[in-house]
């Protein structure tokens, strides 16, 4: 749709609804100073154009992500659930959307499918590791990219072994056995 005609020129209508710098006025209100820059109008209807012909497609954010634990194979992951809980593991397949088949061979985590829901995962990854990799090749890798070593040294460990310390250490009894779930 062309504003302004085949030639560029205004007609005779639209003459009489822009005033002297070329603004659309409203029609509705003629005596009230409600003008809407005629550019405006023009991206407008483009825009209600461009809309009809084709769905609207918006390019992607260009801005790197924040979010830096991606579940993936060969990354680290601490248990937090069942007789493995506290023990390091790494993800060796991914199944599905709700598990991933873990392998710990150097913290006797045994090799299982297990949920996601129960996994914490750490900031380290094992590189290069193929998807399906066995406990052999998990191990190699394991202890190749001193994991246990890392993690060990982590405030995150600290920090666990030091809850535990508390947990083992308090006398248990009626006064503090809230205390001793935290």
């Amino acid at each position: 749709m062309d504003l302004d005609g085949e030639d560029g020129r205004m007609d005779s209508e639209e003459r009489r609804r822009t005033d002297e710098n070329g603004d659309f006025r409203s029609p509705s209100i003629p005596n009230v100073e409600h003008v809407v820059p005629r550019a405006a109008c023009l991206v407008d209807l483009m825009f209600l154009e461009r809309r009809e012909e084709e769905s609207l497609t918006f390019p992607q954010s260009q801005q790197p992500s924040t979010f830096k634990r991606f579940v993936e194979v060969g990354r680290v992951v601490l248990v937090n659930d069942g007789p493995s809980a506290g023990k390091l593991a790494v993800i060796a397949e991914i199944i599905d959307h709700n598990r991933a088949l873990i392998d710990g061979p150097t913290t006797s985590v045994p090799r299982q499918a297990f949920p996601y829901r129960h996994l914490i995962l750490t900031p380290y990854t094992i590189a290069k590791l193929p998807r399906g990799a066995g406990t052999g090749a998990v191990k190699k890798a394991f202890e190749k990219a001193g994991v246990l070593e890392k993690w060990q040294a982590s405030a995150w460990s600290k920090k666990l072994a030091a809850r535990q310390v508390r947990k083992v250490s308090k006398p248990r009894g009626p006064w503090n056995m809230l205390e001793s779930v935290y």
